[in-house]
């Protein structure tokens, strides 16, 4: 029945004839109009407007909890549709697709399952420009239509300024010849039948009707027994402080909104709902530090509504204790309402509810109060030995709860033994210092003590004041008194790694020797950069080959370059793994001066499947 590929016809006649073809909006039955799901009651009936307000921005239908909207539209007589229009925003509220079904009045969302009589894609129009064609053997007769926005362009929620429906008005059917026939003994097995389908939907309409009004007192009676009681409800939510005690989570459900008491908007409608034996914890999508809390002991009363077919999720209603004094201030200061809704967009509020009854039911709150009256619930106890124990469920819980505390105790206290392990190592680097410095006064008494002697090398690793951002920043102070540093303390392990080292045993020197005041590797590169334009006895030097090394001075390319090929020659055919054995340096740096030398063409190389190896050049020394 239903077409899934239609077209839409830009239309661009005047304004005063294009109006004259868009008339059957005058002919619907406003007053019976219904929409689901729309925010504001009655609103989506007056989006059938005439056709010289269709620009008008301030009247206009929004979806409730999701993007669906369903119209059940009656006309007061039988009209011809030929087509529609319609005109919304281009921020993605734009409705994307549009079902269409014919003399259906009690459609819900529960009947969407059933084949639309025609169905197409929406383009984004904002004043009313795209001329939608309908079927005309479809929709040549029609007294109810229902039009289902399933979707729209990405957001949350669908608005709607404006539709129009193009086609003209049927004047009264004539009566048409009824032909009878009369039987002399009728049977009745001959006439079975089912009921005919006019009857059958003037049947539905009333009991639909009759659903509504029933629906509208029965919410016009809770409102008018609500308003009774005037108190204050959001201010018993309170914002959840960091550190605060954490209890097991009994079960999660996403997608969860916070309403105070019938009002429709609210700024809690996507968060994480987690139920403890103590509390309700919400935490917002887009924030999850965003926090809020409602402890058992407010909630007076609970009861669950299932999802209706004017709304698509469900609901659990909490009826809530006036707030007790000294609690900590909420989101809100007061409210005209004396319960929340929590709206489950999602679906999930059947389980929730069900645990819900569950830990209010145990008044675990009353026995063992959360957050930090834990603590104090739990000393009380320790220094009150003449308290019976506890038998029996009541027994365990407790139980469990002075294991949670111990254990968090216990990892308190480790963290502390940090803090004060941190604090003696500062102690313990003045302290090498003042030894070193002692040491260093005696030297000339004490050289031939090999056992001072091994404690004067092993305190000389510390830096007893070493350089900090916090004391210069990040300007090019800091990186010059950083550069004046590695001088001093790498001076003397160059000197016995053959006088060069490479920029990651630089990092892992100075880092173990600084102890707790570690640096980054950029800042160590930033403050070798630094080594050549304050004139220090060390510099940085790169490779062609992009290995970076700190060296002495005084060790030039072209000595390097003389010792290697020194070595080599008394070797006759060296590689990496000898020459780093030789001289005790990194295999790196002993393959970087081989590469160097081979470059000054003092070295000539020999790649066999066993390795790389290097041999004297003694073409160059033959010419």
């Amino acid at each position: 029945m239903g077409s899934n590929c239609h077209c839409a016809n830009e239309v661009n006649f005047e304004r005063k004839e294009e109006g004259m073809r868009y008339t059957v909006n005058s002919f619907i039955d406003l007053q019976k109009v219904v929409v689901l799901n729309e925010a504001i009651e009655g609103s989506g009936a007056k989006i059938f407007k005439k056709w010289e307000d269709r620009l008008d921005r301030t009247i206009y239908v929004e979806s409730d909890v999701d993007e669906e909207l369903l119209f059940n539209v009656p006309f007061k007589g039988h009209v011809k549709i030929t087509g529609l229009v319609l005109a919304g925003d281009l921020d993605g509220t734009h409705p994307s697709h549009i079902r269409l079904y014919k003399d259906r009045p009690s459609m819900s969302f529960e009947a969407m399952a059933l084949e639309a009589d025609q169905e197409f894609a929406l383009k984004q129009d904002t004043g009313a420009q795209i001329d939608y064609p309908m079927k005309a053997s479809k929709f040549s007769n029609v007294t109810h239509l229902s039009l289902h926005f399933p979707t729209n362009f990405g957001e949350n929620k669908t608005r709607i300024y404006y539709i129009g429906l193009r086609g003209e008005y049927i004047a009264d059917i004539r009566q048409q010849i009824c032909i009878a026939t009369y039987e002399a003994r009728p049977m009745l097995k001959d006439h079975k039948g089912e009921i005919p389908d006019a009857i059958q939907r003037s049947v539905m309409a009333v009991l639909y009707f009759d659903y509504l009004v029933l629906c509208v007192l029965c919410k016009f009676a809770c409102v008018l027994l609500r308003r009774w009681v005037v108190a204050r409800t959001m201010d018993r939510l309170t914002w959840y402080q960091p550190g605060e005690y954490m209890e097991d989570i009994i079960i999660q459900s996403g997608h969860v909104g916070i309403y105070d008491g019938d009002v429709k908007q609210t700024t809690y409608e996507q968060g994480t709902a987690s139920l403890t034996l103590h509390r309700i914890i919400w935490a917002d999508s887009n924030d999850p530090d965003h926090r809020l809390i409602l402890h058992h002991s407010l909630v007076a009363g609970i009861e669950k509504h299932h999802k209706s077919m004017f709304r698509r999720g469900g609901k659990i209603i909490l009826s809530l204790h006036p707030k007790p004094p000294g609690q900590q201030r909420g989101p809100f200061a007061s409210s005209s309402f004396n319960y929340i809704r929590l709206v489950f967009r999602n679906g999930g509020e059947d389980e929730f509810y069900e645990k819900y009854k569950e830990a209010l039911g145990m008044n675990t709150w009353e026995r063992l109060p959360s957050g930090c009256s834990l603590s104090n619930s739990v000393a009380l106890r320790s220094s009150n030995p003449s308290t019976p124990r506890a038998v029996g469920i009541s027994g365990i819980e407790k139980r469990l709860a002075e294991n949670h505390y111990r254990t968090h105790e216990s990892i308190s206290q480790a963290f502390e033994d940090m803090n004060r392990l941190m604090e003696y190592a500062r102690e313990m680097v003045s302290l090498s210092k003042a030894i070193t410095d002692k040491l260093r006064a005696k030297k000339g008494d004490i050289t031939d003590d090999e056992t001072v002697r091994f404690k004067t090398y092993l305190l000389s690793l510390g830096v007893s004041d070493p350089v900090t951002k916090s004391a210069f920043g990040s300007s090019a102070e800091y990186y010059k008194k950083l550069a004046e540093e590695l001088s001093t303390v790498l001076c003397a392990p160059l000197k016995e790694c053959g006088g060069m080292m490479t920029l990651s045993d630089v990092y892992c020197r100075i880092n173990r020797a600084r102890g707790l005041e570690l640096l980054s590797p950029e800042d160590i590169l930033n403050a070798c950069q630094m080594l050549e334009q304050m004139n220090l006895p060390i510099s940085l030097n790169r490779f062609e080959s992009g290995v970076m090394v700190v060296q002495l001075k005084e060790m030039s390319v072209e000595t390097t370059i003389e010792g290697t090929v020194e070595l080599v020659a008394a070797m006759g055919t060296c590689n990496a793994t000898k020459l780093a054995k030789c001289l005790g340096i990194t295999i790196i740096l002993a393959k970087e001066r081989l590469l160097a030398a081979e470059a000054q063409a003092k070295l000539c190389r020999d790649d066999t499947v066993e390795g790389l190896a290097f041999y004297p050049n003694r073409f160059m020394t033959s010419c």
